[in-house]
């Protein structure tokens, strides 16, 4: 991973950090997955070697990255989804940022509708990362 790109996730990760700390509405935090969850994706998908990954919900692009930069090397391409318009929107700015637009198809729009159009060979490797918020004890 090139220099320029792990900047960029350390910038997005702390971005995500201080807004998850700041906001209660769940739909505005930005739930980004661990830097060693991210290490994770990145062999695995450099391991298996799926031409075609999708992503369920983008969020700010901070795993997009991560499953981009891998897909790159084996010459695979990511499908990800957002629902929301604003994050769709800052996702595709930091995709633009990190030169990885190339390799990513970003579709906004409810992960359930997008899924029902696309036939059962369309993905070989599907990440959606689901966080629940807890219940106070």
């Amino acid at each position: 991973m090139n220099q320029k790109i792990r900047a960029l996730l350390k910038e997005l990760k702390k971005f995500g950090n201080e807004n998850d700390a700041r906001v209660s509405d769940h739909t505005r935090m930005m739930l980004n997955i661990t830097p060693e969850t991210g290490v994770f994706l990145s062999v695995l998908v450099q391991a298996i070697r799926p031409a075609r990954n999708l992503e369920i919900g983008t969020s700010n692009g901070y795993s997009t990255i991560w499953l981009a930069e891998a897909a790159q090397k084996i010459g695979g391409r990511v499908t990800t989804v957002e629902v929301l318009p604003e994050k769709a929107e800052m996702a595709r700015r930091n995709l633009a940022r990190a030169e990885l637009s190339p390799w990513i198809a970003s579709h906004l729009g409810d992960a359930g509708e997008f899924l029902a159009k696309q036939s059962s060979e369309s993905f070989e490797f599907i990440f959606l990362e689901m966080v629940l918020k807890q219940k106070p004890a």
